[in-house]
């Protein structure tokens, strides 16, 4: 891994899972709770990132950071340079930060429960 143990705060470890076909990256508390966790999946030339999470109690660590860093250097092993995700409000902040850009807004829409 390209990552570095002094990149991460005092008090967390990382954990890759990569043997897996969503390969699941996560930092880990001393304790071993989780404090932050990421998964990425290969389809074609694109890394499709999902569910990257940081436990409330362990935000402003950087944490969400090195999960994505991590995740995109698995993806760059594999020669994959093309991302996608789809960011919450908050994570906007931290994938711009990171150099992403948007590339058109998300919205949900729901079906209506159909009645007889």
């Amino acid at each position: 891994m390209t990552l570095s143990k002094t990149e991460l705060p005092k008090g967390y470890v990382l954990d890759v899972n990569d043997d897996t076909p969503v390969p699941i990256v996560r930092v880990l508390t001393s304790e071993h709770m989780e404090a932050a966790i990421g998964r990425v999946v290969f389809v074609g030339h694109f890394a499709i990132y999902d569910r990257i999470e940081t436990n409330l109690r362990h935000r402003r660590n950087g944490l969400a950071s090195i999960v994505m860093k991590t995740l995109e250097a698995l993806a760059i092993n594999r020669g994959i340079r093309k991302g996608i995700l789809v960011a919450t409000t908050e994570g906007k902040v931290l994938y711009e930060k990171l150099g992403w850009s948007v590339y058109t807004p998300y919205m949900t829409a729901v079906i209506p429960e159909i009645k007889d």
